[in-house]
C-alpha cells in the first residue's frame, strides 16, 4: 500500500465538509505572523530549574505592542523563538 500524497488545502469558494476527510493539520515557524492583530508564537522559559520548556501563546494585540511574556510556573521571563504559523493539509485525490 501506498503513502497518501497530501496538499495544502486553499479556500477557493464553499467547502463541503467531506473535503477534510483525513486532513492533517500542522503547524511551523514563520518569520512573521500570519495576522498581526492576533500573532501565535513559541517563547522558551530559560530557567534551568523549571519544568516548562515552550510555551505557544495566541496573543491579541490590535495594535498595541506584545508585552514581555513570563513563565506561567516560575514567573521567569521567557524567551521569544519563533511565530507560528498554520495549514491544512488534505489528500490528493486520484480521478
Amino acid at each position: 500500500m501506498s503513502e497518501p500524497v497530501y496538499k495544502v488545502f486553499r479556500v477557493t469558494g464553499p467547502v463541503p465538509f467531506s473535503a477534510f476527510d483525513g486532513a492533517k493539520h500542522c503547524t511551523f515557524a514563520v518569520p512573521e505572523p500570519e495576522c498581526p492583530n492576533i500573532p501565535e508564537g513559541e517563547w522558551y522559559c530559560t530557567n534551568s530549574a523549571c519544568v516548562v520548556r515552550e510555551c505557544v501563546v495566541s496573543c491579541k494585540t490590535y495594535g498595541e505592542p506584545l508585552p514581555e511574556m513570563w513563565c506561567p510556573v516560575c514567573g521567569e521571563t521567557m524567551k521569544f523563538e519563533h511565530w507560528i504559523g498554520h495549514e491544512t493539509l488534505v489528500p490528493v485525490r486520484e480521478g
